[in-house]
Parts: structure tokens; C-alpha cells; sequence
């Protein structure tokens, strides 16, 4: 199902971020620790940053809308009929004709804000919602959906030059929607899910430039979209934040690692002078570029993080183990 007015138009402001990492259970969200002050001021910025977008790409919001699929709820459905079908535990149990069946609602949909590329803003096709397992004892499971695919970066005007790359981009995001699903179901399952879950990519990144690529950033709270990356080593997820110290020349550091430690979370060390805010860019952020280039290891992408909307940390993904490179520097 989708609801009638699910599609939004496209948001081009920082407030926006497309979900260009799948969390199971939980969407985007604002969180509640913002203070009034910061959150008018903030909700200021935005509407200047979508009014000037919408200037912008203005000859691009109908040509995109009229190329958006009719049936985005049909779209994960499916995606998720065939998976569902091939899980011995719930494979036998629902049926699309039964009490027992999978419902899909999408309660909005469209172009959201994931990076940029120059001075032009990125978009990608997102889709949000929610799902339900339904019984004849009423529903045994449900979650939300929250998903958009990094393979479909792309400006306004470009996404309306090819109307192709539309549908593609919705179902990259439907199949990604999917896989979210499936993975909650796996853990509602228990011992009785899927014989061989997919495992996280142990493989690392490739560079495509001689510059690593801008990802959209990502806030420190709420934790999920963090979380969903994987951080284990020098990580806790209580705070969000990495732990385990290091010192490169005259700077320490709080650095976190993905298990094959292709992906770092860099922040530095809270002081009374400075906080903990370090940006892509700055002097600390090209001290750990130009160690892990010593070490034949290049950023292949990063995010900035953000806390109150101010930078205070950064997530690198790389072309080698960066965990590795760094263990002699560990404090």
C-alpha cells in the first residue's frame, strides 16, 4: 500500500539526508537532545538552503515526478515475495492468500539530499515506510523501511535527462528495502532463520579519482546510521563514538575500525579548549590522510559527522586496512 500523498518533492537542504545505509527497525530521525535555540536556527538554514535548490533545479521537479513509479509499495513487495518464499522458516508459513502474509506500506517516498558533487547538490530516490507480518493471531512481526541505494547519486537535472536511471534508482532502494526486511525477520527467527545469512563485505573500497568521494554526512545522534556500518574495534555503541586512542605525530586521536578495518571513525579527544570537532579538511584530518598514503592506503570515500549540526568527526572508507596500519600508534 502507499499512501496518497506519499510522494514528497525533492529536498535539497542539509536537514535532509537520503538513507544511503539500510537500518533494520529504524529510519532517519532528528533526535530529541537539540536544543530550541539550535533547532530554529537550523530549521532557518534549511529552508533558505531548499528555496535556493528549488530555484536552482526548478525545470527539473515535473519532469522528475512524472517519471516516478506508480507502484513504489509493489516495487518492495516484490522484492520481498521471492526472499520470503525461499526462507525455511517463514517460507512455508506465509502465503499472500493466507492469514498469514507480509504487508508493505510506504508512507512517503522521492528525491532526498545525499552528497555533493562541486557546487551541485546530489539527490537520490528514497523510499520510507513500514512493514508487518500478519497472522491469523494478529501481526508477530514489524519495522520500519528506510532505504535509498549509493549506486544512484545524482543531480536533479541528471536524474530528469533519464528517466531510466529513475526506476533503476527506486528499485535499487525497493531491493534494498527488501534485504532490510528480511534481515529483521532472520532475527525474529531466530536459530530458525536463513541457513546462511549474507555476511558484511570483508572486501575494501576502490578509489575512483584522485580524491576520495563525498558521501553524505552522517549525525551522531540518532545512532543507528552510524551503527549500521559495522564499527567493533575501539568502538562503543552506548556513546557513538570511538575509544580507543592513538597518537600520530603531535595529535592524538580516537579512531574506531570496521572488522577488516577498511572503514575508520576518526574524532579527537575531548579537551576544554578545543571539544572534540575535527572536519574533513582540516589540519588533523590531512595528518591521518597523508599517514595512511605512507602506508599505501588511500580514502576512497568519507563522510562528515555531525553533532548539533557542527562537524565532530569524520568515517573513511579505504582501499586497505587502515586498523592494521595504525596498530603501532595505539595508546
Amino acid at each position: 500500500m502507499v499512501k496518497a500523498d506519499a510522494y514528497q518533492k525533492p529536498r535539497g537542504h542539509e536537514g535532509a539526508q537520503a538513507p544511503l545505509v539500510v537500518m533494520p527497525g529504524a529510519g532517519f530521525s532528528t533526535g530529541a537532545g537539540v536544543n530550541a535555540g539550535v533547532s530554529l536556527l537550523a530549521e532557518g538554514v534549511n529552508a533558505v538552503q531548499q528555496s535556493n535548490f528549488e530555484k536552482k533545479y526548478a525545470a527539473a521537479f515535473d519532469r522528475v515526478a512524472k517519471s516516478v513509479p506508480g507502484n513504489v509499495g509493489t516495487l518492495v513487495t516484490k522484492e520481498v515475495e521471492p526472499r520470503l518464499k525461499k526462507h525455511p522458516f517463514f517460507g512455508p508459513r506465509v502465503k499472500s492468500v493466507s492469514p498469514n502474509r507480509i504487508e508493505v506500506t510506504i508512507t512517503r517516498h522521492g528525491f532526498v539530499r545525499c552528497g555533493k558533487r562541486g557546487s551541485e547538490v546530489l539527490v537520490s530516490p528514497s523510499i520510507y515506510g513500514s512493514w508487518r507480518l500478519a497472522s491469523t493471531g494478529g501481526a508477530s512481526a514489524y519495522g520500519s523501511i528506510a532505504a535509498a541505494s549509493p549506486n544512484f547519486q545524482k543531480t536533479l537535472d541528471e536524474f530528469a535527462a533519464n528517466p531510466a536511471s529513475i526506476r533503476e534508482g527506486y528499485r535499487a532502494a525497493a531491493v534494498l528495502a527488501a534485504e532490510s526486511i528480511m534481515a529483521e525477520l532472520d532475527k525474529k527467527a531466530g536459530s530458525g532463520g536463513r541457513a546462511s545469512t549474507p555476511a558484511p563485505a570483508t572486501g575494501y573500497a576502490k578509489a575512483s579519482g584522485s580524491s576520495p568521494e563525498r558521501l553524505a554526512d552522517l549525525p551522531l545522534s540518532p545512532p543507528q546510521p552510524i551503527q549500521q556500518l559495522g564499527f567493533t574495534r575501539g568502538y562503543n555503541r552506548f556513546i557513538n563514538q570511538p575509544t580507543q586512542k592513538y597518537r600520530i605525530g603531535e595529535t592524538e586521536y580516537k579512531i574506531a575500525a570496521t572488522p577488516n578495518g577498511g572503514t575508520l571513525f576518526v574524532m579527537l579527544p575531548s579537551t576544554t579548549a578545543g571539544g572534540n570537532k575535527t572536519s574533513l579538511g582540516d589540519s588533523h584530518y590531512r595528518t591521518v590522510r597523508a599517514f595512511l598514503q605512507s602506508k599505501n592506503i588511500r580514502i576512497a570515500r568519507e563522510r562528515q559527522v555531525k553533532a548539533f549540526f557542527m562537524p565532530t568527526g569524520y568515517i573513511l572508507e579505504l582501499t586497505g586496512d587502515g586498523y592494521a596500519a595504525l596498530a603501532p600508534y595505539r595508546q
